[in-house]
């Protein structure tokens, strides 16, 4: 008899931890949505800014743990960057673009993707 209270304890506290576990689980895997990367400006895929600016899309990204997402996320520090051809990049750095086209919104070079 006293086999069975021991095993019915265990039994309980088996299925009580159980649950506690997947809750924690569920937590830690929470979709912050859809990622993207954001690539170094290149005259050859996205043409020279002097004449192909026009066509590109500043969009604010939202930076986080070394990862970008589209839409905002708890914690994210946003950034400007251009999209052209389904494709996100960083501002060129030439100087002469800095002085042109930056209007204080302050490209986040040092926050790229290794």
């Amino acid at each position: 008899m006293r086999a069975s209270k021991l095993a019915g304890l265990a039994v309980a506290a088996a299925l009580l931890a159980g649950p506690a576990r997947r809750s924690a689980a569920q937590q830690v895997t929470v979709n912050l949505g859809r990622h993207i990367s954001v690539l170094a400006y290149s005259p050859q895929r996205f043409g020279d800014w002097r004449t192909d600016y026009s066509n590109w899309r500043p969009v604010t990204v939202y930076y986080v743990n070394g990862v970008y997402y589209v839409h905002e996320v708890p914690r994210a520090r946003p950034v400007v960057v251009y999209y052209y051809r389904d494709q996100y990049f960083f501002a060129p750095r030439d100087r002469e673009f800095v002085v042109r086209h930056d209007n204080g919104r302050g490209h986040a070079y040092g926050r790229r993707k290794p």
